[in-house]
């Protein structure tokens, strides 16, 4: 997995801005049981107002599209922020979740997959990012191209423009350990909050975090200045 390119200069007149959100708290995150469907955990009340919140915090931001996943939590999310803005929120499936079929939602699966996921823990990060449990589990290493290919596409459609995306924690984790920011080990699956964001600056061929709240990296870990794909 080797999306370095030392040789690429990015061009600061043709980068597109992306600031990249996680979706605020869903029933799911809550731990509140909901009839299952294809769209997905809707957000809490207090996933609502988080959405308000960083709505807020990020209103002297100009946008020219906020676009979410088909997932009702991230649309949810886009719908608060886009409000003020006047803006229709752009849907793009390829941006939801990792998929992980029929195993979502169960909470036995280490006891009832205990072998298959000591293997895991014994893993190399590579390794890691390649596992799957079954057919239907898509591994991170999946995930990560999925969304980066969303993401290259919204790049290319507002060139030299600003978008706020809003998306979901372990595609957003993918995708900090693709730009340098840090490791799998460094980036565990609550390193981002609800409502936390990066901001992105690209080309379509190098990706910089110029920004990270509510991101958190286990001890030892340092801040990369990006990767070149």
């Amino acid at each position: 997995m080797n999306y370095m390119n030392h040789n690429h200069k990015p061009n600061p007149t043709d980068l597109t801005t992306l600031y990249i959100v996680r979706h605020g708290e869903s029933l799911d995150n809550a731990g509140i049981p909901y009839p299952r469907t294809p769209e997905g955990s809707p957000l809490t009340p207090r996933g609502q107002e988080q959405a308000h919140d960083v709505a807020r915090r990020l209103k002297d931001v100009h946008a020219d599209a906020v676009i979410a996943s088909d997932l009702i939590r991230a649309r949810q999310t886009a719908e608060i922020i886009a409000q003020d803005r006047h803006l229709e929120v752009r849907i793009i499936p390829e941006l939801h979740e990792r998929v992980t079929g029929s195993f979502a939602g169960r909470t036995d699966l280490r006891d009832e997959y205990r072998e298959l996921f000591e293997a895991y823990d014994r893993g190399t990060d590579d390794e890691k990012m390649l596992w799957t449990l079954g057919e239907e589990w898509e591994s991170l290493d999946a995930a990560l191209h999925r969304f980066l290919r969303a993401v290259e596409g919204v790049a290319d459609d507002y060139r030299g423009k600003t978008a706020i995306v809003v998306a979901h924690g372990t595609v957003m984790r993918t995708f900090l350990i693709f730009a340098g920011y840090g490791t799998l080990a460094q980036l565990d699956e609550g390193s981002v909050d609800n409502t936390g964001y990066i901001v992105v600056q690209t080309d379509g061929e190098s990706w910089t975090i110029t920004d990270a709240v509510g991101i958190h990296l286990l001890e030892g870990s340092g801040v990369g200045k990006g990767r070149e794909e």
